[in-house]
């Protein structure tokens, strides 16, 4: 499994456009991708289709150190592509912890085949 991570610094820079796209693309390509959202707006969710915010995403999920907590919010767009939203939290500190190493150990726990392609947003 290999993990991408888009990042700037500044809104608007293209960054979730970049990773849909490319989540997409290696979707068509018949790589198993799972699309990742840290951004609070929820834009990523967007791209794939998502009409309204969810509730529940990695943002509420910071706390729970089960793999199975955010992961149960995964939706699939209609090219294939899962990905998890960031959800409603505007829980200050949470892009901190996910700065501690907190997503990397989560994503460990992720069983994508060795094709498999995690894009983080």
């Amino acid at each position: 499994m290999k993990t991408v991570a888009i990042v700037s610094t500044t809104g608007g820079a293209g960054r979730s456009t970049l990773t849909a796209e490319l989540a997409s693309l290696l979707a068509s390509r018949k790589h198993q991708v799972l699309a990742v959202e840290c951004d609070p707006r929820n834009v990523l969710g967007f791209h794939f289709g998502m009409r309204d915010i969810p509730s529940e995403g990695l943002g509420a999920f910071l706390h729970d150190a089960s793999a199975t907590a955010w992961a149960r919010t995964g939706q699939r767009s209609a090219d294939g592509v899962l990905f998890i939203p960031w959800g409603d939290s505007t829980e200050l500190g949470a892009i901190e912890r996910l700065a501690s190493n907190w997503l990397a150990r989560q994503l460990e726990r992720v069983d994508l085949p060795p094709r498999g392609v995690v894009l983080v947003d």
